[in-house]
């Protein structure tokens, strides 16, 4: 059995309880509170496909967008969210964490993730699934010689360096990148071209954000794996 998977769906029936009765769960996903409570303290685990069944019910009772905007703040003038809350809670963003690692598993060798909000969300990521974390920047170590690069087009017409350790990546490698939130696009498709140039590639995107619809016209080629949508 997968620990990872395990832990996850220990973690999912915490936070269904915060939100739920034992009984108001229980005549969701067809067992007894006795046995509910059972599974969340750690005392026993399902079988595998009993556990499947169990976490695609409780990831229908969650409400996993709720949850993520309800832990930031929009400001309607300015066009930015206050996201502090949201990746300060480690306890939620390592419920999620648990939730990526265990769709990637076996299917990633290094987690990227760009030098800003997204890095702790992007280490627990890394964690549990047992591989490096790159943090792509725009500026040079100075005992770092060697690198991979990219370059940022910003929307008003400006270019930005994009910097990755070249020790960190390899030709052929999978990489995961794990972000707070898309928005533009604009970096995300930069860390993708710039892997293409050594023949690695990024196989998904997963963030906890994606605003608006501008990023779809630059990300057409990668999955985004995300938990809410803001307009």
């Amino acid at each position: 059995m997968n620990l990872i998977r395990a832990l996850y769906f220990i973690e999912l029936l915490r936070l269904a309880k915060k939100r739920l009765t034992w009984s108001e769960i229980s005549s969701r996903l067809g067992e007894s509170p006795a046995a509910l409570s059972r599974y969340m303290h750690g005392h026993v685990v399902p079988s595998g496909n009993k556990m499947e069944r169990l976490i695609g019910d409780l990831e229908s009772v969650i409400d996993f967008e709720r949850e993520v905007l309800e832990r930031v703040r929009y400001d309607n003038r300015s066009g930015f969210i206050d996201n502090q809350r949201l990746i300060s809670d480690i306890k939620f963003l390592d419920l999620v964490a648990k939730r990526v690692a265990s769709k990637y598993m076996g299917k990633i060798d290094i987690v990227l993730s760009p030098a800003a909000d997204g890095i702790p969300f992007a280490t627990l990521v890394a964690n549990y699934m047992d591989c490096n974390l790159g943090i792509i920047k725009d500026y040079r170590e100075t005992a770092v010689h060697k690198y991979v690069e990219g370059l940022l087009y910003s929307e008003d017409g400006g270019v930005r360096p994009l910097y990755l350790p070249r020790s960190l990546i390899r030709k052929g490698y999978r990489a995961l990148i794990v972000d707070d939130v898309i928005r533009t696009g604009a970096t995300h498709r930069a860390i993708v071209d710039m892997l293409a140039k050594i023949k690695a590639r990024v196989e998904a995107i997963s963030v906890l954000i994606v605003i608006g619809d501008a990023w779809k016209k630059r990300i057409v080629d990668v999955d985004i794996d995300y938990l809410a949508y803001m307009p």
